[in-house]
């Protein structure tokens, strides 16, 4: 009997063994089966490192443990991580660039030792995600930034326990409700290391809401936008800790001397918009001007705004939401000093104060204007003028006079030159450049007064006829020899 007692409790030990062998065999069976169909659609799967490395690698590592599945790139397409929950181990998993949606994401709660997820690029996972997320309790790093989770919903993700570090979009959203906003910066004021990447758009921030997100990483934001928000002298310095290829501070409340508290080396251009309610601009053109950097190249006056170009990328442009006032002495003279070497004149309202004040001074400047036949009478008075781009809205002659210094000329717009036209540029001695952009026909007659200017070596007019073609390239080539 005890033989037979015996035999009894080891069969049943071995049953007992060989059924779990079969349930550990199914289960590493389903694990494979997953792990092939994730690699099958161009993912990488990494295995827990342990003393039986070479086993695993001699068994296709049918019983080795997966820890990190990499599907960034790939071919999954939503409903494709169906089955990932019998990943038990599974602690990183990259799904970026791929066609998953916010219900794939419910699929990862079930994933409890996932530790780090990137799901950046995935333009259908919308805020409905966020749910399914905040069921990812073990999360420690999450990159949710380009996806269309909308701004206002990523404040939510603070309550994740585990969560240390967050890489987001916090980009421009027409809906109000789904703005980034200072609520929102609070929300995420926990989380250890945030990273906002691309174009942020921080709208209705307070002071120390401002300079909660200047202390994240921002090395990776390309614009930051500020909309309606609170800018004390404390938060003007705190931006001055982001490097961006573009600053835009729109409608918020600034001044000439909190404007010169921010470093403009940091940004590569720079737009500023006053707030609409005000009567007087709260950044002055006079406040902006003593705080622009030297090697100015351009000034252009419009009608709502004046634009500072530099030479390279730089580009800064200050918006008014008023009419741009009138030019004054003080700050063409000031541009000058800074190297403007072009302005450009597009207020029609004081378009003859402004010309006026350029002939009174007189810089050695290129000069870009409406052509209007009041325009001649300042022209004929800028003898210093180095270039001239005149755009014609309705043909309008042109009057030149003798002793200009002109040496390009481009006329733009609706030009139909004449031979009296050629005429009146045959009296600018010191030309080089011509540039015509006409409508019309020009003929050989009508260009050959040009012969008279012997430093003429660049010379475009369209609709030539093929003997004024022939004429103006071989005057070209004449003038350029003899210089």
């Amino acid at each position: 009997m005890k033989r037979l007692r015996f035999s009894i409790r080891t069969l049943l030990l071995l049953a007992a063994v060989t059924a779990i062998g079969i349930l550990g065999y199914q289960r590493q069976t389903r694990i494979r089966e997953i792990v092939q169909r994730f690699e099958s659609l161009g993912g990488k799967v990494h295995y827990h490192s342990s003393v039986l490395d070479t086993f695993h690698r001699r068994t296709d590592h049918f019983f080795a443990t997966p820890t990190q599945v990499n599907l960034s790139h790939s071919r999954l397409r939503r409903g494709g991580l169906d089955g990932i929950e019998h990943l038990k181990s599974l602690q990183r998993l990259y799904l970026d660039r791929t066609s998953i949606a916010a219900d794939d994401i419910a699929e990862l709660a079930k994933c409890k030792q996932l530790k780090r997820m990137s799901l950046w690029g995935n333009h259908h996972l919308t805020s409905g995600a966020i749910d399914h997320l905040l069921d990812c309790q073990s999360l420690e790093a999450l990159d949710i930034h380009d996806t269309r989770i909308a701004p206002a919903k990523v404040g939510r993700l603070g309550e994740l326990p585990q969560l240390q570090r967050l890489v987001f979009s916090p980009e421009y959203y027409n809906q109000k409700s789904s703005r980034m906003t200072g609520d929102v910066m609070r929300q995420l004021a926990s989380i250890e290391h945030l990273q906002p990447v691309g174009s942020c758009f921080l709208w209705d921030f307070d002071a120390e809401e401002i300079q909660l997100f200047c202390r994240t990483d921002t090395s990776r934001v390309d614009k930051l936008l500020l909309r309606d928000c609170e800018l004390t002298d404390d938060a003007c310095r705190a931006i001055n800790t982001v490097r961006a290829r573009e600053l835009d501070l729109q409608s918020c409340t600034i001044d000439d001397r909190r404007l010169h508290l921010i470093d403009y080396r940091n940004f590569g251009r720079i737009d500023i918009f006053n707030r609409n309610e005000t009567s007087t601009p709260d950044v002055t053109l006079a406040g902006i001007t003593g705080w622009l950097r030297p090697g100015l190249r351009k000034v252009g006056l419009f009608d709502t705004r004046v634009e500072f170009v530099y030479w390279g990328d730089a580009f800064w442009r200050y918006r008014l939401s008023i009419a741009s006032p009138r030019l004054n002495a003080g700050l063409l003279r000031s541009w000058v000093s800074l190297g403007m070497r072009e302005l450009d004149l597009n207020v029609q309202e004081h378009l003859e104060h402004d010309l006026e004040v350029v002939a009174s001074m007189n810089p050695p400047i290129e000069l870009l204007v409406r052509n209007h036949l009041f325009v001649w009478q300042y022209i004929a008075r800028m003898n210093r003028l180095q270039e001239l781009t005149l755009y014609n809205k309705v043909p309008t002659p042109i009057r030149f006079t003798d002793g200009l210094s002109l040496r390009s000329l481009d006329l733009q717009g609706r030009v139909y030159p004449t031979k009296a036209t050629f005429r009146e540029i045959a009296k600018l001695e010191r030309l080089s450049f011509l540039v015509v952009r006409n409508r019309n026909q020009v003929t050989l007659d009508d260009v050959q007064p040009l012969a008279e200017l012997k430093q003429l070596t660049t010379i475009r007019i369209a609709k030539l006829t093929p003997e004024a073609e022939t004429f103006v390239e071989r005057l070209c080539a004449k003038n350029t020899v003899g210089n």
